[in-house]
């Protein structure tokens, strides 16, 4: 009896991009710009703007670059600007330096004659670049700072008692929104394995966290969409014997060609077996194999996002760093062969982490060719498949549309850091996600096998 898991890498069948057409009339005649809707700021003391002339760097046009600006300055008595500082920014010093050129030729109304008034300080605006043009905002209205770098403050997790009397694990991926003074409110569940006791024990324990609030005096957006899992292990998981034995059955199968067969060991062990996370994790891994050998590529990277959920192998304390070295290859692999580009960059990063990535041959080989797609202005595509109602993609390019869809697709569902939006779907049209929204992922709703292509655009 075999008493250990084996794991082979396995051969993509092919390594294919999708690359799209740069202009299909039929499918991308309309677009559609979802925009945040910005206030117009509040004059300084009640003082009006006479000039707020405003230029976008040239050469950010040329490569088709956004970014933004966060400054302050004076407003002196006979309406001049004095004191420009840069408080934040994205973009480069490109924006920084035409952003302070612009606001010192700015120009507010002058005191009235006879009645001169004091310099006013400390007067703070946004300026931000996007598709050619230029946008004046308050502070508290654009991106400040990277949502990722704010501190938890307090975290209490308690495992579910009935979980643990029956020695089960398991975690939990949640979405949720962080406040200016760091409380938690609106979680939601992306994913989880375990099962509906772990699901109510992370809702019911997210919200009494705490993160670091917005400094004294300073105001900060609401970050929305923030990920986080909980994972809830038991020391020493370790798959079980009766595992092991369908396991590495259906991969003598599997090697043999014999796919019916390798599928109906899988099926056999999900319903004699309440599997845990770690058994989990090679269940999906040993699907993923299944797939790929039967030409379902789209469903083996489904089923590797499953065994694989980054959040959550990068907390497992089950997760062996020598297990990794072998499987995370695969997983770049998968992705970077069915257009999830930005899911494959990040696998690689996480490879060099480890080690694993500059030995590997194949790995580089494959790594410059999606180096050299970012770099490619040309419209490149990901192919997608609703399984559970729903398909997750976190574009590499602000810009996307649909093609090719075979069934119905409902909704995108928008997360980014400072914006969420449900949209319905409509064939024929493209969206852009501005700059300032932060980072995003989106989340298409539709029919069950439904099928489509996501195409991806510079703008």
């Amino acid at each position: 009896m075999k008493n250990s898991i084996a794991f082979a890498l396995i051969a993509l069948v092919s390594f294919t991009f999708f690359p799209a057409e740069a202009n299909d009339p039929s499918e991308n005649a309309n677009r559609i710009v979802y925009e945040q809707v910005v206030k117009e700021p509040e004059p300084p003391q009640g003082v009006k703007p006479l000039n707020q002339k405003t230029t976008y760097p040239r050469q950010a046009i040329k490569n088709d670059q956004g970014g933004w600006v966060h400054l302050s300055f004076n407003v002196e008595p006979d309406g001049s600007v004095s004191n420009v500082e840069v408080i934040n920014s994205r973009g480069g010093s490109v924006f920084e330096r035409i952003a302070v050129r612009n606001v010192k030729a700015w120009r507010y109304e002058p005191s009235p004659e006879g009645t001169p008034r004091d310099v006013i300080r400390g007067v703070q605006r946004v300026l931000g670049y996007e598709l050619g043009e230029v946008t004046i905002f308050e502070p508290g209205e654009s991106e400040l700072f990277e949502p990722r770098s704010i501190q938890p403050i307090k975290r209490p997790v308690r495992f579910p008692a009935r979980a643990a009397r029956k020695f089960a694990d398991g975690w939990v991926h949640l979405r949720f929104t962080i406040h200016s003074d760091g409380s938690v409110s609106s979680p939601s569940v992306i994913d989880s394995f375990g099962g509906e006791e772990f699901e109510q024990a992370a809702l019911r324990d997210v919200v009494r966290w705490k993160y670091e609030p917005a400094p004294e005096g300073a105001t900060r957006p609401d970050i929305q969409n923030f990920e986080q899992v909980i994972t809830y292990v038991l020391e020493g998981a370790v798959a079980r014997n009766k595992f092991l034995d369908r396991y590495n059955q259906s991969a003598d199968y599997l090697e043999d060609g014999e796919l019916a067969k390798a599928k109906a060991e899988l099926d056999a062990l999900r319903k004699e077996l309440d599997l845990n996370s770690y058994e989990n994790t090679f269940y999906h891994l040993a699907y993923a194999r299944y797939f790929l050998a039967n030409g379902e590529g789209i469903k083996a990277l489904n089923a590797m996002r499953n065994a694989l959920n980054r959040l959550v192998w990068k907390q497992m304390a089950g997760t062996k760093k020598q297990q990794l070295k072998s499987l995370l290859p695969f997983k770049f692999k998968i992705e970077a062969g069915h257009g999830a580009l930005r899911d494959a960059l990040q696998t690689y990063e996480d490879m060099k982490d480890i080690g694993v990535a500059k030995n590997d041959k194949d790995v580089q080989e494959i790594y410059q060719a999606l180096v050299g797609m970012t770099q490619n202005p040309q419209p490149f595509g990901a192919s997608g498949l609703i399984i559970n109602g729903k398909w997750h993609h976190r574009p590499l390019r602000r810009e996307f549309g649909f093609r090719s869809v075979n069934g119905k697709l409902e909704t995108i569902f928008v997360g980014c850091d400072y914006h969420t939006a449900a949209i319905p779907f409509e064939l024929g049209l493209t969206w852009k996600l501005p700059d300032h929204w932060g980072n995003c992922a989106i989340e298409i709703r539709g029919a069950e096998q439904s099928s489509f292509q996501i195409v991806e655009y510079t703008g």
